[in-house]
This record gives C-alpha cells, sequence and structure tokens, in this order.
C-alpha cells in the first residue's frame, strides 16, 4: 500500500497470499484511499486457488481482474488491453532462414584437403565412442594446426554440434583406410 501511495502505478497485479495482509484486505485498503490516484488504480488479482469463491472474493474486494495462476501470457495482456486501454501493435515477423544440415555445409571433396590417415583414424574413434567435446577440440585443433583442413574440420564441427554422430562416422568411414 505504502509503495501505491508513493509511485501510483498504472496498474497491480497482487497475490491473495502474501506475508503482512492478504491481497483482499490490500485491495479494500486501496479503495478505501482518499486518494483518488491511489484508489483508481486497477487491480488484477493472481491466484494458484481457482475455487469460484477466491475469485468471487477479489471482485468483492475490488479487483478489477482475476487470473488463475500459472498466468496465460495471451489472458494477461487481454487483462491490460482493457483495464489500461493499451492498443496491442504487432510486428510482422520476418521468416528466419533455414539453418542448412550438415550434410549442406560447406565442403567439397574436389577441392578440400583431407587430412592424413593418424588424424582421421583418432577422430574417427572419437565419434565411435561418442565423445562429442573431445571430437569437437580435435577437430578444432586440426582447422587451427594447418588450415588447409579448414574445409573437412569445419564439416565435421558442424555435425558435431547437431549431435549427428551416425553421418559423422558415416562420413569419415569414407576416408579412414580399414
Amino acid at each position: 500500500m505504502k509503495k501505491a501511495i508513493e509511485y501510483h502505478p498504472d496498474l497491480i497485479i497482487s497475490d491473495v497470499a502474501m506475508p503482512v495482509k492478504n491481497g483482499y484486505e490490500m485491495i479494500a485498503e486501496l479503495r478505501q484511499s482518499a486518494i483518488p490516484e491511489v484508489s483508481s488504480i486497477p487491480v488484477v488479482v493472481s491466484s494458484a486457488s481457482v475455487f469460484e469463491s477466491d475469485r468471487h472474493e477479489s471482485f468483492q474486494a475490488g479487483a478489477n481482474e482475476f487470473l488463475p495462476k500459472p498466468i496465460q501470457t495471451n489472458h494477461l495482456l487481454a487483462a491490460l488491453k482493457q483495464l489500461m486501454d493499451i492498443e496491442w501493435h504487432y510486428a510482422v515477423a520476418e521468416a528466419i532462414p533455414a539453418t542448412p544440415s550438415p550434410e549442406k555445409t560447406e565442403f567439397s571433396e574436389s577441392t578440400s584437403m583431407i587430412p592424413p590417415q593418424e588424424i582421421l583414424k583418432e577422430i574417427y574413434e572419437l565419434a565411435r565412442r561418442g565423445l562429442i567435446n573431445d571430437f569437437i577440440s580435435a577437430a578444432e585443433q586440426m582447422q587451427t594446426k594447418d588450415s588447409q583442413y579448414a574445409s573437412f574440420s569445419q564439416h565435421l564441427i558442424t555435425m558435431a554440434k547437431a549431435f549427428r554422430l551416425k553421418a559423422i562416422r558415416e562420413f569419415l568411414e569414407k576416408y579412414v583406410e580399414a
């Protein structure tokens, strides 16, 4: 109540259960205030209790709206629109480009350098064992040590970050000599 007198908010959302006084008492006190800016503040009561008696008691105390918990966003926005005379303007969402699938990352066998067998066997074993973090680290190290493997390692990292272990193994099996 002190905060309402001090700040004159545009709206109050209150629970029924509060530590000092319950929500019904607070609303009744608010409505009885001699300060018009305070007594006319719209109040939305939100409660985990959804009994009709709680809803009725909220309105009896002077609440303008009752929203059961968990509060549904669309119900809250509708209450705000009604109580505060708000007109919502929604932005038009732009289409988000689809993330390329791991199989379509920038890797070309004809233009990319394939790492030596020793490295291929090491990273294949990490993929086979499902050690995704170690696999990503090894692929990043491969790229750092020799930039000519950048396309190859980036292709592996992209698949690893998508947790495509089977696709990684199948891809590496084309290059690892038995």
